[in-house]
């Protein structure tokens, strides 16, 4: 449950700091400061934060961004003055394959978006 929450969050443009779980039989366990300590490390210096982004989530993210700037007007919108150039939605740490990966996928759905736009317009 907390990786897809993470997952979600992640997805709006939150900055994940931290999860800190129980199951239910120790639902009762008083959390400790071990447990928050990203989160408290991310409270005081949220400049020096760099998170590993997985493969899977910059790709995500370059979904969505090609989606949002290309289908919704109120979403590219937000995608423009957010900055599109930034790479992520905060600061990140990836492997060079997954960045070159996000990349193409952006550049390859906002093509073909606009490829469909175009061939839209011409039909009306």
């Amino acid at each position: 449950m907390l990786n897809y929450l993470d997952l979600v969050a992640t997805r709006w443009g939150m900055i994940p700091c931290g999860k800190i779980g129980r199951k239910i039989n120790g639902h009762k366990t008083p959390v400790n400061r071990k447990e928050m300590g990203k989160f408290i490390e991310f409270i005081h210096n949220p400049e020096k934060i760099k998170q590993w982004i997985s493969p899977s989530k910059f790709i995500n993210y370059n979904v969505q961004k090609a989606v949002s700037l290309n289908l919704f007007e109120i979403d590219r919108k937000f995608w423009i003055e957010k900055g599109i150039d930034k790479g992520y939605y905060y600061p990140y740490i990836t492997d060079p394959l997954s960045l070159l990966t996000g990349k193409f996928l952006f550049r390859l759905l906002s093509r073909k978006f606009e490829k469909n736009q175009v061939s839209r317009n011409k039909n009306h």
